[in-house]
């Protein structure tokens, strides 16, 4: 017995295995380019692109955060009181970097860096006090080295019970990253 093939059928059947084949590629590529962003930093952390850090233990050290990325819009040329690692500029001022106090906030383990245009503000924020602290937003001024304010910011501290801590970060669309020192002040 001979089997006919309709050329019609044939047709529908070869567009039909293109178009499975098609996607398993699609699905293949973005299985792949997710899983290449992912890493792991020498603390177990998993790290996806631009240094964003997934902790998997909630009390790391942000000095220890991994801080890569790529250059966009900022000016690596000027490197005053900065330094330029993976593409980023990490603000290296030993006025930015000491601890600070606010109210009954201590801040400390300040990172200032910039990538992309972007200048971020990281840093530990501690309420010393023997009560909660009610959230509130700040305004960090950055200043150059004679004291002239170049820019500010603002940050939001969250609620913190007694003797709680937390992570801050916020980030502004300048290049604050070669500030000599920071104030930092209730909003107006």
């Amino acid at each position: 017995m001979k089997v006919k093939i309709n050329r019609m059928n044939f047709f529908k059947f070869l567009l039909l295995v293109m178009a499975i084949l098609i996607i398993i590629l699609i699905i293949i590529k973005v299985f792949s380019k997710n899983n290449m962003n992912k890493k792991e930093d020498d603390s177990g952390n998993t790290v996806i692109d631009k240094g964003v850090v997934y902790e998997k233990d909630p009390y790391v050290n942000i000095k220890d955060m991994y801080m890569g990325g790529n250059a966009g819009g900022i000016n690596i040329e000027n490197l005053e009181n900065a330094r330029e690692e993976n593409g980023e500029k990490i603000n290296t001022s030993e006025k930015i970097l000491q601890s600070r106090e606010f109210e009954a906030l201590e801040i400390t383990n300040i990172i200032l860096k910039s990538n992309i245009g972007n200048t971020e503000f990281i840093a530990n924020v501690l309420n010393k006090s023997k009560s909660n602290f009610k959230s509130k937003n700040l305004v960090i001024k950055f200043l150059n080295s004679t004291g002239k304010e170049i820019g500010k910011m603002q940050i939001s501290i969250p609620d913190l019970v007694a003797d709680g801590e937390t992570i801050v970060d916020a980030s502004i669309t300048e290049d604050y990253v070669n500030a000599y020192d920071i104030i930092i002040e209730n909003v107006k």
